[in-house]
């Protein structure tokens, strides 16, 4: 659990709920705006994001491969093109196609090698999300291949330029078949975050420390964890007999983190709910209360949680 930086933003907040209080306290017994304070505390001043509320969007964001209308008028000849999705594309496409199939590409293993500076991060705070680096053993990542038509392949790749720039370059590799492995693999495009790009972060490889960078993220596209926990829900549900050894890893440990954090943030709840009523018996004004309050959350998550 983390505490917003900026103390000021904190007292100035509380300091409108309390107002918000006075000016309504005839609507609401005492007792209840505790409660209703201790949530607007949490999701205020905690950067710290539920199971409940993760759990909500993953069931939200189920793969999308048999939901996108297929067009009948889609023609197919020579100029089609095949696009591989490892991560998101999995899970959540966001660009017409005309069918898709499962399967792997050979000598390659995905990894959360990739920081993310635009979509589960910021350049300030940013993310990770994966990409594929060649294996020096026999290796296969597992995803979507995805049938693009020809009169869509510009505006689909032009979109996918624009989406991967971060790091990303296009390169071209045999598809093979899942769980059919007998049908002909064909050529695909996909799109790889290699070593020499400046977002690439393959040099911090142990998965606690990938594990504690992805659990604070949040970017324009969502949570970090989301990101984790989708890829690995559709790979479950898609694969069901693969293991994906550091994806699961991964998740594994994020999930401890939330199950520590969680009975952390209980604690700090029981003691807002003895301490709040103590600090409005002691203060008349909003700007003592929320300075006081302001301090108390401080002093919490000193003795609750050492990061």
């Amino acid at each position: 659990m983390s505490l917003v930086n900026n103390s000021s933003s904190i007292s100035d907040y509380i300091k409108i709920i309390l107002e918000k209080y006075v000016q309504n306290q005839n609507d609401i017994s005492l007792s209840e705006y505790y409660e209703k304070l201790i949530k607007v505390i949490f999701d205020t001043c905690f950067q710290c994001f539920s199971k409940k509320h993760l759990l909500k969007s993953i069931e939200n964001s189920s793969p999308q491969h048999f939901e996108i209308a297929k067009s009948s008028e889609i023609s197919s000849n020579l100029d089609d093109i095949w696009i591989f999705g490892y991560g998101s594309l999995i899970w959540k496409v966001d660009f017409p196609f005309e069918i898709c199939h499962r399967g792997y590409i050979c000598n390659y293993e995905r990894r959360f090698y990739q920081n993310s500076l635009d979509h589960r991060g910021t350049p300030e705070q940013p993310g990770r999300v994966v990409t594929c680096i060649p294996s020096v053993r026999e290796a296969r990542v597992y995803g979507m291949a995805y049938k693009i038509p020809s009169n869509l392949k510009d505006e689909v790749l032009s979109h996918l330029d624009y989406r991967e720039k971060n790091g990303y370059e296009r390169c071209s590799i045999n598809f093979f078949h899942y769980p059919d492995e007998n049908q002909p693999n064909f050529k695909v495009i996909m799109y790889i975050a290699t070593a020499d790009n400046e977002s690439y972060a393959g040099h911090i490889s142990d998965i606690k420390n990938i594990a504690e960078q992805i659990y604070w993220a949040w970017g324009p596209s969502g949570s970090n964890r989301e990101y984790v926990y989708n890829l690995s829900a559709a790979m479950k549900m898609l694969f069901p007999d693969v293991i994906d050894a550091h994806l699961f890893e991964l998740e594994n440990e994020l999930r401890q983190k939330e199950t520590l954090d969680e009975e952390i943030s209980n604690q700090i709840e029981s003691h807002l709910k003895v301490e709040l009523p103590k600090l409005f018996e002691n203060n008349i004004t909003c700007n003592n209360l929320s300075r006081d309050i302001d301090n108390l959350l401080r002093k919490l998550k000193r003795n609750h949680y050492q990061p």
